[in-house]
């Protein structure tokens, strides 16, 4: 497939807009090497290569991919929109937050296969790789549920929260990986923490916040 084929892949194509519609459009217009993106989403997996790629979703930010492998495994990639902001800084929040929520948490998001914030790579753009969410989506078997299973859900996504709120932040800010590593650095945390927190303490190190402290200039917060 030609790169001139794949303008659908690049451009938003989620919605309209009643005004400005060529400015926003602009702003969401992404392009990128598609079989850059094949052969490292293949790489990330072990598999030989992808046998396909659509475009799964696209939000305001980001263009959602789903790619197969020959080898029957499936990868998310992630492309973000020129509007994202300052992309290597936003994506290395959000993959450390994934981490920090995965490993240290315990919530089960999806595992980033790989990622760069960077364009100097063979996608020729910044790129997030990750697992393919498990499950059915819940609106899809919602309305045939019975009254236990909802009660259910609701406890599963409370039992989410209170994992959440679990760890407390002295500063807002956003999360990030540290360049260098402490093992006295630790998260202040509201409750002692459980066998489970003990064992998933040393990971914890490896993890900062960035935060404001004056207009145009950022404090770092170990965690």
């Amino acid at each position: 497939m030609a790169q001139t084929d794949n303008e659908d892949y690049y451009r938003f194509t989620g919605g309209r807009w009643l005004w400005a519609e060529e400015a926003r459009l602009l702003e969401r217009y992404k392009k990128f090497s598609v079989p850059g993106l094949k052969h490292l989403a293949a790489e990330a997996v072990g598999a030989r290569s992808c046998v396909s790629i659509f475009k799964l979703a696209e939000g305001g930010f980001n263009k959602i991919f789903r790619l197969s492998m020959d080898n029957g495994s499936v990868v998310i990639a992630r492309i973000p929109n020129p509007n994202v902001g300052p992309a290597f800084k936003v994506m290395a929040s959000e993959v450390a937050t994934m981490d920090f929520a995965r490993n240290v948490i315990g919530i089960p998001v999806p595992k980033v296969l790989a990622w760069d914030g960077g364009k100097s790579n063979s996608v020729e753009s910044e790129y997030v790789l990750m697992e393919e969410a498990k499950g059915t989506q819940l609106e899809m078997i919602w309305s045939d549920m019975d009254l236990d299973e909802k009660f259910k859900v609701v406890d599963d996504v409370v039992a989410i929260q209170q994992k959440l709120q679990s760890v407390a932040f002295s500063r807002f800010g956003h999360c990030k990986y540290r360049p260098e590593c402490s093992a006295n650095d630790t998260i202040q945390l509201r409750e002692p923490l459980s066998d489970q927190m003990h064992r998933k303490a040393a990971p914890m190190s490896k993890f900062m916040v960035t935060c404001p402290r004056q207009p145009g200039r950022l404090q770092e917060i170990s965690l």
